[in-house]
């Protein structure tokens, strides 16, 4: 029997990055995953008063807003779609994102997008 797919909306403006988390995520052996991919947080809004998606993965820097406001923004519009906040490296200010209601960091940083995938496949299950 075929694992029904996990819908996540990228919210990502840099194109290397978005490849990168897409080719990743389409990697992921255990979890399918159908991405839709955004480049700004109205962009977001609009998606997902459009259709259906089971968890976001939000850039916390973008061309119409920065940091934890970004964060927040979005998550005042959809609080029952699991959020997970992304900052890129040397961006400790732009602090903790919530997960699905819980604190947490996750960085572009080494190895560290395996975790954007675990958090993803956690947050949906």
């Amino acid at each position: 029997m075929d694992m029904p797919s996990i819908q996540l909306l990228l919210v990502e403006d840099n194109p290397t990055d978005v490849l990168l988390l897409q080719d990743t995520l389409m990697a992921a052996q255990s979890v399918p995953f159908q991405v839709q991919h955004v480049e700004r947080l109205d962009e977001a809004a609009q998606q997902l008063a459009a259709q259906h998606f089971d968890v976001v993965l939000l850039d916390l820097s973008l061309p119409d807003s920065l940091g934890l406001e970004t964060f927040t923004a979005l998550h005042a519009r959809v609080r029952d779609i699991p959020t997970c906040g992304v900052d890129g490296p040397g961006r400790r200010s732009t602090g903790r994102a919530g997960c699905a209601g819980r604190r947490a960091r996750l960085s572009r940083e080494g190895t560290n997008i395996r975790r954007h995938i675990a958090a993803c496949s956690t947050l949906c299950h």
